[in-house]
């Protein structure tokens, strides 16, 4: 209570920090987080010092913008642990080995802090307790995302680094809790989907989104949200449903969202047909729930309402990008009073180093040294571009938003202009290839050429011989022919002048 009146005094809502607004909601969500990790597995104070630290950080901490908000935080946290559990927070996170010696306990040592469901993956139930090494924290987030990608039929490729640890256990604890709704506000592409969505296969839940078409309107908006009720109330399974504020067609959606909420019902949506099924429904979840409740439809309806709430966890996932984040805020307030809110902050520099490095070392033809080069190159743009954007505010006082989808888009650019670039050096170097062989093989031939030359040049020399003595025998030939004939000409010239002469 002292940490949430200090928080209630020193964090005041601005136009920046429209999501700046605590209440006693909050003072009971710290509350639940303490009391889910088992009574046997608290049995020493520096524990439940560590576990009150990681919920108080989790509640009021998580929507916090920048570091300077998270320092002054952490000084509330510093001093309530000394006044309430008399012990320093300095002599606790030492001893637990999560401040080297000598060194001043901050908020980026209470960062280290985790509890979490999700170290015994095959425990049954599975337990909330403190995760002692982030090392093997990051192990078991592999093998749930290798897990949840065999029986996905939309695989993710996620990579592990610590930005993502940190939202999927927020995610998680979140979802665990009776009436977790969460409100995840991020640019595009910081990883909020991808991150509830592992949470919630960590936790074994459905995903459940709408799929909007350009004819999609009230009517389907109702029929699509009453399925969803009816499915979390009357089937009795958690269920997750992921709102973004991309879907969002007309403002009244949110109205319904703000309503249920706030009530877990929304007026109107049921007609007849699916009243008298949700009351034949709920006579049999009342019987098998060994509670006793009357029978009358108010009361079983109520149980179908309080069914909803135990077992609908709404999730918005919104952008802080413009107006329209703050107006919404201030025209429905529960999706901040009745929401855990999770702040996607930008990708620190770990975050970009290694999601660079998983693309890059994909890529064929790369060795290690080069894969290092590109994913400094990719990061420094990325980096670059952000104090550049800073610069221009400053200047200009008009923001110019680098997302993490702009960080992808470029490695992936990237990408392309590498294979563009193998593609035409290949064809380039099959061309010089095919044309030496081509050049070699003309060469052989020739060569062969000139041995068979070289072979038949004994035979050339005798045919000529041979033709030349031919020729003079033909010429010799043809004199005698010509003589000949000339000789048979003449005489036949005599014989025609006798004959002409006797007649």
């Amino acid at each position: 209570m002292e940490v949430y009146k200090a928080v209630r005094a020193q964090f005041l809502p601005t136009p920046s920090k429209c999501h700046y607004l605590f209440n006693l909601r909050d003072f009971a969500r710290v509350v639940r987080g303490v009391v889910l990790v088992p009574a046997a597995r608290l049995r020493d104070l520096p524990k439940l010092v560590l576990l009150w630290l990681h919920e108080a950080c989790r509640v009021f901490g998580d929507r916090l913008l920048d570091d300077s908000d998270r320092i002054k935080l952490f000084d509330v946290i510093y001093k309530a642990v000394y006044a309430n559990y008399r012990v320093h927070l300095d002599q606790v996170m030492t001893e637990t080995g999560y401040v080297p010696e000598g060194e001043k306990c901050s908020h980026e040592h209470a960062a280290n802090v985790f509890f979490g469901n999700y170290m015994e993956p095959d425990a049954d139930p599975k337990i909330y307790d403190q995760v002692m090494d982030l090392e093997d924290m990051a192990v078991k987030m592999e093998y749930y995302l290798e897990e949840y990608n065999a029986v996905s039929s939309s695989p993710m490729a996620l990579v592990m680094f610590r930005y993502a640890l940190d939202h999927v256990s927020r995610c998680g604890r979140v979802l665990l809790q009776d009436n977790g709704n969460l409100l995840l506000v991020g640019v595009g592409g910081s990883g909020r989907s991808s991150a509830l969505t592992l949470a919630a296969s960590i936790l074994e839940m459905n995903v459940l989104q709408i799929e909007i078409s350009r004819s999609y309107g009230q009517n389907e908006w109702r029929d699509d949200i009453r399925k969803l009720l009816m499915k979390a109330g009357i089937i009795g399974k958690p269920l997750v449903f992921l709102f973004g504020d991309n879907q969002i067609m007309y403002e009244g959606m949110l109205e319904d969202i703000n309503m249920l909420l706030n009530t877990g019902d929304i007026p109107n949506l049921y007609g007849m047909d699916e009243k008298v099924e949700i009351l034949d429904k709920m006579q049999g979840a009342i019987r098998d729930s060994g509670k006793k409740i009357e029978t009358t439809p108010l009361a079983m309806f109520g149980f179908y309402v309080e069914r909803v709430k135990a077992n609908l966890r709404t999730v918005l996932a919104m952008s802080p990008i413009g107006d329209s984040f703050r107006n919404r805020l201030r025209m429905f307030p529960s999706l901040v009073n009745c929401c855990t809110i999770d702040w996607f902050s930008a990708w620190p520099p770990e975050a970009l180093e290694r999601v660079a490095s998983m693309f890059i070392s994909r890529m064929e033809g790369i060795d290690d040294e080069q894969r290092v080069a590109c994913v400094r190159l990719c990061q420094l743009f990325h980096v670059t571009v952000v104090e550049l954007s800073d610069r221009f505010y400053a200047d200009q006082r008009r923001k110019v938003y680098v997302t993490p989808t702009s960080y992808l888009e470029l490695i992936k650019a990237f990408q392309n202009l590498y294979s563009m670039k193998v593609e035409q050096i290949t064809k380039a170097r099959l061309r010089y290839v095919r044309g030496l062989e081509r050049l070699s093989y003309a060469a052989g031939q020739v060569g062969l050429m000139q041995s068979a030359l070289q072979d038949l040049q004994p035979q050339l020399v005798d045919t000529s011989d041979r033709t030349e003595k031919l020729m003079i025998k033909i010429e010799q030939d043809t004199v005698v022919v010509e003589k000949q004939k000339e000789a048979s000409v003449i005489f036949g010239f005599c014989t025609s002048t006798i004959y002409l002469t006797s007649l």
